[in-house]
């Protein structure tokens, strides 16, 4: 099987570029190990379909033979994944994600220690793709298997345990991504309070909810996006937020704890959410770079918080990461603390322009 990849810094994607077969699946992993110390803990996570020759298996082994203790952590969105990486002080992560049906589309994110991917790793990796095999270490450790979801959960717990009961009724959309199956079971364990109903429409946006929102009368609904880290919202009447309208509630969300904190944001960020952020004493930056800019800008400038206009938000509190599934919790406790709905904070809302 040949998958071509496109490398750049925010990740490893399929396009045009350079074609990954079994032995280069191999060669890559080799490479990313050889950017962490021998006998570094490395995770790893996939969704890929099982078709042979297994790529994953692959990779593995290429990791294995820099050396690698490699941890499998079965199929998680990548928000997981992070999670993990910090949770258990691992020396880095790779996640390989299909992004379509039959398998023949992939993304592969990685991260060594703290270092945001840079031109420099992604170099070493195009060139490794191209070179021949290595030879394998004697004596690696058998890969592990490390299940990471009851750890995960409890720490959502354990972040909104002081959270106000709040009744609700609550439309999901995770998209047939990779929050499916789980989004609801999470949310519920949370938030015990609200009803969750789950749809996967494989729409990727808000409006493929605001007619079963509307329907079934529910309070609000979310969308969780297939990369897991975006998200967009509906309030109760049906009517999508747009993404500026959605970070602009969530600088809200942070009022006075954003004095003397840095706010990054994109090029496309409305006038009306800079003001409002500045309004609260926090300095901003704008970001270019993608998710890759992002974190890296994160990193750099211990900013309490960013958002782009594709609805993905970057938390101090994930180390910089983003999160759709932190990002609702964080959405729900604030309505719960206001005891306001997203209909009602709409009027509060300035023109975004």
């Amino acid at each position: 099987m040949n998958v071509y990849f496109s490398f750049d810094e925010n990740g490893i994607r399929a396009g045009t570029g350079f074609p990954l077969t079994a032995g280069s699946f191999r060669r890559l992993g080799s490479a990313l190990g050889g950017l962490v110390r021998s006998g570094g803990k490395f995770l790893v996570s996939c969704d890929w379909p099982t078709v042979p020759p297994n790529p994953f298996a692959e990779f593995v082994e290429g990791l294995r033979s820099s050396g690698m203790a490699v941890v499998n952590l079965g199929p998680l969105p990548t928000p997981m994944v992070y999670y993990a990486a910090r949770r258990t002080h691992a020396d880095g992560f790779a996640a390989i994600c299909a992004s379509n049906e039959n398998g023949s589309s992939l993304t592969l994110k990685w991260l060594i220690g703290e270092t945001i991917p840079d031109t420099e790793q992604v170099a070493t990796l195009k060139k490794a793709v191209e070179n021949e095999d290595v030879e394998a270490k004697k004596n690696v450790p058998e890969v592990r298997s490390l299940d990471v979801t009851y750890d995960y959960v409890a720490w959502l717990q354990d972040t909104w345990f002081d959270s106000p009961g709040m009744k609700a009724q609550i439309v999901l959309d995770t998209c047939e991504g990779p929050w499916s199956g789980r989004a609801r079971r999470y949310l519920q364990a949370v938030f015990p309070k609200l009803i969750f109903t789950e749809l996967d429409t494989g729409g990727g946006t808000a409006r493929s909810i605001a007619e079963e929102v509307d329907r079934t009368r529910a309070q609000l609904g979310f969308v969780l996006g297939k990369d897991g880290g975006q998200l967009s919202a509906v309030d109760g009447y049906g009517i999508p937020y747009d993404s500026n309208e959605l970070n602009w509630l969530l600088v809200q969300s942070f009022g006075l704890s954003l004095q003397g904190e840095m706010f990054l944001h994109d090029s496309s960020c409305p006038p009306a959410i800079l003001q409002s952020a500045t309004r609260f004493g926090a300095a901003t930056q704008e970001v270019s770079g993608g998710d890759a800019g992002f974190r890296r800008a994160m990193s750099d400038s211990s900013a309490i918080f960013g958002a782009d206009s594709a609805g993905h938000h970057y938390f101090r509190a994930l180390c910089g990461n983003n999160d759709a599934l932190f990002t609702t919790c964080w959405v729900l406790d604030y309505l719960a603390h206001g005891c306001q709905t997203l209909a009602k904070l709409r009027e509060t809302i300035p023109m975004m322009r």
